[in-house]
């Protein structure tokens, strides 16, 4: 991926009336007590999802219903050294910045003639520099029409402390327009580098998009923009159609029928989990089956085999194969916790690498050890799919914060509070879920007392 997702800012909408996740990680744990609003970010998501596909809105996500206030959602996205080299050959292709290299020859800490002309050295210097290290998305709520749209549009380069505007939109009663950065005002004599990546010159680029959706389908409009159509088109690939969640009320029918079956796709909710194994049993997929069997036996090693049969009634259902039991027992027969595993890994498996996934509660049914199996699962993968959680269980604590952050969430004054908790601090954790902190100490001054594993593993 090129970009990862790094912080949203909250304001005023459900629960959060002025809060900031920070340092996104690979695997995020948000943690707290019931109602404390662990679950309101996740319907956040939801939220610009649903409106980024259909463009429907609630007032009901803003905090108290209350439609006056200034709403809106900062996300902060971190690019990468690649894309930032290939998109600032660009625009040196371009010769957007042989003007900004110019008229900055003669200042301290810049490239000279004869260096900038090298596109090699000066990309470099550009990357060294850390430009577009960063991209802002704010999504306002619009009173005049009582939707969501992106209001502003800004990158943030590492060693200047302004970030600069690329897009602002208006909308009043009386005014309608969507400004954008004109780039032939900025690549003119006698301006800087720093004026190029700082100043925003403004020329109007039509109407203002009245909902995601309708502004992610209208990127032609920002065509020849050679910085916003580029980071735009890649908002859209690399976030919101990479989205995916799975919600706490998952339910898994017993049966299914089979129409349309080579094209079922797994739904969030596990309901047609029973028809997704079919579709892999009448396509063919015998390696994915064998596979998922092998993984399913390492959290079950009772359970020999999951496959799949057809009633009298054309429906398919699940079978599970337990050792020293003749018959095979079906889905209704079988605890929801294995279950709900099994349309974890079924899900995962499917996801691929490059994407985002959302998880409520995936403690529910499960023992602890369980629990543990499947966090550990969740920090493996999660440097290909960047995983968030929502949960009570302290059995999801990352050991270390190496590629993982945890939130506790707390209720005050009927808002949502978030606070970054590193590892050396999840006593607060506890205390904060009535947890018996004795326990947790003994048992940390047990796994991280090296004297006493040096002498166990001697005995």
């Amino acid at each position: 991926m090129d970009l990862t997702i790094e912080k949203i800012e909250l304001f005023h909408f459900l629960s959060y009336v002025m809060a900031e996740f920070s340092n996104f990680n690979n695997y995020n744990v948000l943690i707290g007590k019931n109602n404390s609003g662990k679950s309101n970010l996740f319907k956040i998501f939801r939220m610009l999802k649903e409106n980024y596909q259909n463009g429907t809105f609630s007032s009901r996500y803003i905090y108290e219903n209350n439609t006056n206030v200034e709403a809106s959602i900062v996300l902060s996205f971190k690019l990468t050294e690649s894309f930032r080299r290939e998109f600032l050959y660009k625009l040196y292709l371009g010769n957007y910045l042989n003007n900004a290299f110019l008229s900055s020859e003669g200042l301290e800490g810049y490239l000279k003639n004869d260096e900038w002309q090298d596109k090699n050295v000066a990309i470099q210097w550009l990357i060294d520099q850390g430009y577009y290290s960063k991209i802002n998305i704010k999504i306002s709520y619009n009173n005049v029409i009582k939707n969501i749209l992106i209001s502003q549009v800004s990158t943030k380069h590492r060693e200047i402390e302004e970030e600069q505007i690329l897009l602002r939109a208006i909308l009043t009663d009386n005014i309608n327009q969507t400004l954008v950065s004109d780039i032939s005002k900025l690549n003119v004599k006698g301006k800087t580098i720093h004026y190029f990546f700082t100043d925003f010159p403004q020329m109007n680029n039509g109407s203002v998009s009245s909902s995601l959706r309708n502004f992610f389908n209208n990127l032609l409009i920002f065509s020849k923009h050679p910085i916003l159509s580029i980071l735009m088109e890649l908002i859209k690939n690399e976030f919101f159609d990479i989205i995916f969640l799975i919600p706490d009320n998952r339910k898994f029918k017993k049966d299914s029928d089979r129409n349309n079956i080579s094209s079922t796709i797994l739904e969030p909710n596990g309901q047609n989990l029973a028809k997704f194994i079919h579709m892999k049993k009448v396509t063919n997929q015998d390696k994915w089956l064998l596979d998922f069997n092998q993984e399913l036996h390492e959290y079950f090693p009772d359970i020999i085999t999951m496959g799949q049969m057809v009633d009298q009634k054309d429906k398919t259902f699940l079978t599970f194969k337990e050792r020293d039991i003749d018959f095979d027992l079906r889905l209704e027969n079988m605890g929801e916790g294995i279950l709900n595993l099994v349309h974890f890994l079924a899900y995962i498996k499917e996801l691929k690498e490059d994407k985002i996934l959302f998880i409520e509660e995936p403690e529910l049914h499960l023992h602890p050890g369980l629990e543990k199996k499947l966090r550990d699962k969740f920090i493996n993968i999660s440097n290909k799919i960047q995983i968030f959680i929502t949960t009570h269980s302290s059995e999801f604590l990352p050991d270390s914060n190496d590629g993982c952050s945890v939130y506790l969430l707390k209720k005050e004054n009927h808002q949502s509070t978030v606070n970054q908790i590193p590892e050396d601090k999840y006593e607060e954790i506890y205390r904060n879920l009535d947890m018996d902190i004795n326990k947790y100490r003994l048992q940390k001054s047990l796994i991280y007392n090296e004297d006493f594993w040096i002498k166990f593993i001697g005995k």
